[in-house]
Order: structure tokens, then C-alpha cells, then sequence
């Protein structure tokens, strides 16, 4: 179902994400892959509430294993675009945020 659709795309454009032009790259990044995970985070509750209704079976458990491999592939690329975007940041922008943006005479 959806979880493989997911799992797909994302494994599909984790590399090159959509991103919307008027996103910056690693933020756009991070935005594409955290509507993924809240795209199966609405299935998965469903599950989880029918659980109490519904006979065990391993179908459920393989499917909650998916899910959070899905999740934590997800998770591990958003941090992983965060350090990206970290390491591109001048050392010296804190002293670039003292200065003076209006000079007054």
C-alpha cells in the first residue's frame, strides 16, 4: 500500500529530491522528506488503534517493522541534510550578526 509507495519514492529521489524552487536546497530537503513520514504516520495510527479490535497475526508486525524502518530511513535523511546544511555555514557568521544593518549620521 502506501508504505511501499513511500518507501519507493523517497528510495527513488533521495538523491535529488523534488524541491520547490523557492525552497532553500537541504531546508526543501528535509520539508520533501518529513511530508513523506507524515504521509504513513496517518495509516500506522489506524493500524495501531485496530490492533486492540483485530486478531494478532504477523502481517501487522511486518507491516509496524516497515514502518519503522521507513521512519528512521526518513529521520537519518533529514539529519543527515541538516548536517549538510550546517557544514556550509561560515565560522564567522556570528560575528556578521553584530553588524550594523542602518547607519544613522
Amino acid at each position: 500500500g502506501d508504505l511501499n509507495t513511500v518507501k519507493k519514492y523517497f528510495d527513488q529521489h533521495r538523491r535529488h529530491p523534488p524541491v520547490h524552487p523557492s525552497l532553500p536546497k537541504h531546508a526543501g530537503a528535509a520539508i520533501w522528506a518529513k511530508e513523506l513520514s507524515k504521509r504513513l504516520d496517518e495509516p500506522m495510527r489506524l493500524l495501531a488503534d485496530a490492533k486492540n479490535y483485530l486478531p494478532a497475526n504477523n502481517d501487522a508486525a511486518e507491516v509496524e517493522g516497515a514502518f519503522k524502518l521507513a521512519q528512521v530511513s526518513l529521520e537519518g535523511f533529514i539529519k543527515k541534510e541538516h548536517q549538510d546544511w550546517v557544514s556550509t555555514i561560515d565560522a564567522s557568521l556570528s560575528r556578521k550578526l553584530e553588524y550594523n544593518l542602518i547607519v544613522v549620521e
